[in-house]
């Protein structure tokens, strides 16, 4: 049998296989599977197939194991690495776990950290509807993004569709022995400012350590001197109330 077609009786099923060069090439087994290539002679799985070379959806010459695209947008390689082009999208879905062994970027092609995010992060739920889109989609209820463009700085934003008890965006702290050390704290708010080499340093007595505001009204500030200001923002004793 140079070419044409045969029994193959090689695996648990027999079924009929297609020759050339006095080689099987191509075998649908009685059980429905299909082997192609350098797997023929072993059994495939029911109604399945199992082929040894690449295969290329939308390209006639497939780079990986499976290459989708006329340019290969999405590839799966021999050691199951997945790809994509600068212009594809990529998802992966199903109910099992994932794990990723290195860093992780997000707007970035060069991640520092296991979660590299350049841009804003969101996070939404579907039963939340609030009306402050100005400043982010109705269904978000929790928003960090960069304070100053290009300077620098963090935001948090909590957001709630209704009033309740805890609030729009809630800090927890929980000490985990019953009897802590009087002098430590759950909960630690801490302020600096740059050194001026590689590291930073406690702010001046007149600097803002802190501000509480009501939108764009300050409440209470504490400066670095420990004063505290209610109403004004230069108390010049330990408390300073204006009003």
């Amino acid at each position: 049998n140079n070419g044409g077609l045969g029994l193959d009786e090689a695996g648990t099923y027999a079924g009929t296989a297609i020759y050339y060069g006095g080689a099987k090439k191509f075998v649908v087994e009685s059980n429905g599977g299909v082997l192609v290539g350098s797997y023929v002679g072993n059994d495939a799985p029911a109604n399945g197939m199992i082929i040894s070379g690449n295969v290329g959806i939308g390209t006639t010459g497939p780079l990986s194991l499976l290459s989708v695209g006329a340019s290969s947008q999405f590839q799966v390689n021999s050691t199951g690495d997945i790809t994509t082009s600068s212009t594809g999208e990529l998802t992966i879905g199903g109910t099992g776990n994932s794990s990723i062994a290195g860093n992780v970027g997000i707007g970035t092609t060069a991640p520092g950290a296991k979660l590299d995010v350049t841009g804003s992060v969101l996070f939404t739920n579907t039963n939340v509807a609030h009306g402050m889109t100005d400043y982010s989609p109705a269904n978000s209820y929790f928003k960090t993004e960069v304070s100053h463009g290009t300077s620098g700085g963090a935001s948090l934003f909590g957001f709630s569709d209704a009033d309740s008890a805890t609030g729009a965006l809630t800090l927890n702290g929980f000490v985990g022995v019953a009897n802590p050390t009087d002098s430590y704290p759950a909960i630690t708010i801490a302020a600096a400012k740059w050194n001026g080499a590689t590291a930073i340093q406690g702010l001046a007595d007149l600097e803002t350590v802190l501000q509480v505001r009501n939108n764009a009204t300050n409440l209470v500030t504490v400066l670095g001197s420990g004063n505290v200001g209610i109403g004004t923002v230069a108390p010049l004793s330990k408390l300073g109330v204006l009003g």
